[in-house]
């Protein structure tokens, strides 16, 4: 498993994206990944989850940040590590993308694709508690 069952709570409720250099932050143009500049930490509101085998790995939302460059965009979220992990004791490390809308591949995870289409990594959490 990576996220935990009671993280299917927050279906509707706000989290913060603490966004990590990692391997950089990239945009998807024609083939290529050049690099973009990291992005600030901001809040999206989480609307659904994705399982695969059985273990909730992750989600989708729309970046909810009024000013933030990102706001009013999709993210997808993928957990990057199968451990039991929540949004307030233990921060997800996920895999991000950013873009206008949504799309699940073939596995069945939910991927935000489309303009301006980022890729990064960053941390979640439950920064009302």
């Amino acid at each position: 498993m990576a996220l935990t069952e009671s993280c299917e709570t927050y279906v509707g409720k706000e989290l913060l994206v603490e966004p990590e250099t990692g391997y950089g932050w990239s945009a998807q143009v024609a083939g290529s990944y050049p690099q973009v500049e990291l992005p600030t930490p901001f809040h999206f509101v989480v609307e659904r989850f994705f399982r695969f085998d059985n273990a909730l790995m992750g989600g989708i939302g729309t970046v909810r940040e009024p000013g933030h460059p990102l706001h009013t965009l999709r993210i997808g979220f993928s957990a990057r590590h199968a451990i039991d992990r929540d949004f307030i004791i233990d921060p997800v490390l996920c895999n991000l993308t950013v873009g206008s809308e949504t799309r699940t591949s073939q596995n069945g995870w939910l991927l935000a694709v489309g303009a301006p289409a980022l890729v990064g990594f960053g941390r979640l959490r439950d920064d009302t508690v």
